[in-house]
């Protein structure tokens, strides 16, 4: 792993800082220039990084993380273009296109843009990433490896896809929180007991994740209610009860 240099010191890059560390990278490799002196002094307690309150500052490795607000790229960007040469740059900045980056940076398009989710504040991430074509192998597996350090990674052909990935990934764990919170909560009104409805509305999401990992046909036929049991449970009132079967013949 290269040394790396984090521009922005907040959650999303103190998580990838803490799995690179956790990964085998050496804090001294890391420098992080982070404008707020609280989030300075808890990424150098933390992690043992180098911090900087300056750009100007900064050494600058080989590796460039910029996880900046949207909003201060711009600015961020046009004081770092004069100083880049071979520098990989990596941006988990949301919504921002490479071609504006690109500008932004005087030019300069060894670029990959990445697309992480929030549970990679807890190494269990997902992030879509897109190089342009004149990225090569080697820059595209430096970044990939900077992005494994938080879960996994999806490449994608067309950086336009990202937006597919922010929807699904970025978006989808909220509606699965929503749901395991609510599970218990529904399952207690339901049975009028809160604790066994708390215990049957976590035991409900538990076992989906292995459930999953079977396939297709196990997911649906074993793990779930089958056919009769599903419809059943969608009619109000059925109390789960399958349907009469009507005799023929």
């Amino acid at each position: 792993m290269h040394k790396v240099s984090f521009i922005g010191g907040g959650n999303m890059a103190a998580a990838i800082i803490g799995g690179l560390i956790a990964s085998g990278a050496q804090p001294a490799d890391i420098e992080v220039v982070e404008i707020n002196a609280d989030a300075r002094a808890q990424l150098s307690a933390r992690f043992g990084v180098v911090v900087h309150a300056e750009l100007s500052r900064a050494r600058l490795h080989p590796l460039v993380v910029l996880a900046v607000k949207p909003q201060t790229l711009p600015e961020v960007a046009s004081a770092l273009a004069s100083r880049l040469a071979d520098h990989l740059v990596i941006s988990i900045v949301a919504g921002v296109r490479l071609t504006d980056l690109a500008r932004w940076l005087g030019g300069h398009r060894r670029i990959v843009r990445t697309m992480p989710n929030t549970p990679a504040l807890v190494q269990a991430g997902i992030a879509g990433l897109y190089a342009p074509p004149d990225v090569d192998q080697a820059a595209r597996s430096q970044a990939e490896a900077v992005l494994r350090a938080v879960g996994g990674v999806v490449w994608v052909e067309d950086e336009a896809r990202l937006d597919a990935v922010t929807a699904v990934s970025g978006s989808g764990p909220a509606y699965v929180f929503y749901f395991s919170h609510g599970a218990p909560t529904g399952a207690a009104d339901l049975l009028r007991r809160r604790q066994a409805g708390a215990r049957i509305g976590r035991g409900t999401g538990r076992p989906a994740p292995a459930c999953d990992l079977q396939g297709r046909h196990h997911r649906t036929r074993r793990c779930g209610a089958g056919d009769g049991g599903n419809q059943a449970g969608d009619r109000p009132g059925s109390g789960g009860r399958q349907p009469a079967q009507r005799r023929t013949g």
